[in-house]
């Protein structure tokens, strides 16, 4: 995983620099995130390698003010080559405009921003493909029917709008689905409260839960992992298949005064994995390499299987 976030980070960074002046690199984050702390081992792996100064910069919080203002302080201050996650796929164009009317360049990562886009690179998961993927094989299990908490990080993040919109463009396909959504979170312990909430709040049942972002599948899988083992040890206390059978029937999750606290264990979860009410991981989606050529021309995407 180390390596292939290195390769990619490294691709990003070349496809500015090749043909470049002296350069002055910089990789820009909005704010802290397990993700970002992954993708930042490539970032340090690429400057080891190609002995090259990449300037780690993390910015405030997820608002377009504070990335303006942290992006455009970096270029006077002779940053010319960026790699950035954009806090808002659209309002993150004119940023760009600005850094590429002074002689510099703008790749994104993990993200894109909507075309047509000064930014000359982008290396990101297809977050709607793969959101809409784990929906189709959760309603499936569900019977297609029954209350589905969607739970979604914060929605600044242009990859939780795409999240949101392929959850629902799913789920409108089946009538008897409902979406509860629970959203803006930033915690582990907020996802535990507030996914605990929802279900107290669906009458103390729900028939399905999906997380398209690290923080809530982290808490999720928590939450489910503490469950299913107390149930192994007190199988009276769930319904005729327990909360989660082996095989993946469908049972009901209880509400909140029934929760036990989180252990601290964790599933094997990626950034960005689907979580169901088994704990299990859907799909991944795709990349999608939007490449440009030497004149600024919009290239076809490339698709390669995550």
């Amino acid at each position: 995983m180390k390596k292939i976030l290195g390769v990619v980070v490294a691709l990003v960074f070349v496809a500015a620099f090749v043909g470049a002046a002296p350069a002055k690199f910089v990789w820009y984050i909005p704010a802290p995130h397990p993700y970002f702390d992954t993708v930042k081992v490539g970032v340090e792996a690429f400057a080891k390698d190609y002995n090259i100064t990449v300037k780690e910069q993390v910015g405030p919080d997820w608002n377009m003010d504070s990335e303006n203002t942290g992006v455009l302080a970096l270029a006077a201050d002779g940053y010319n080559y960026f790699s950035v996650y954009p806090s808002d796929a659209s309002a993150a164009n004119g940023l760009y405009d600005e850094v590429v009317k002074r002689g510099g360049k703008v790749v994104n990562f993990g993200a894109s921003t909507f075309e047509p886009t000064p930014a000359s690179f982008a290396v990101r998961t297809d977050v709607k493909d793969a959101a809409m993927v784990a929906a189709e094989f959760l309603i499936g299990k569900m019977g297609k029917k029954g209350t589905l908490v969607d739970v979604l990080e914060v929605l600044e993040d242009p990859n939780t709008k795409l999240r949101k919109e392929g959850i629902e463009q799913v789920a409108a396909k089946y009538p008897d689905i409902k979406i509860v959504e629970v959203a803006g979170i930033k915690s582990e312990q907020e996802a535990v409260e507030k996914i605990e909430a929802a279900i107290a709040g669906a009458g103390g049942f729900v028939d399905g839960i999906i997380c398209t972002g690290y923080v809530p599948t982290v808490a999720l899988s928590k939450i489910l992992t503490n469950y299913e083992t107390k149930y192994k040890k007190h199988p009276r206390r769930g319904n005729r298949h327990g909360p989660c059978d082996h095989e993946g029937h469908r049972g009901r999750l209880p509400g909140r005064d029934h929760l036990p606290e989180p252990v601290r264990a964790r599933l094997p979860v990626t950034p960005g994995s689907q979580v169901h009410v088994r704990g299990m991981e859907a799909p991944a989606g795709r990349l999608q390499h939007q490449r440009r050529d030497r004149d600024g021309h919009q290239g076809k995407p490339d698709h390669i299987q995550q």
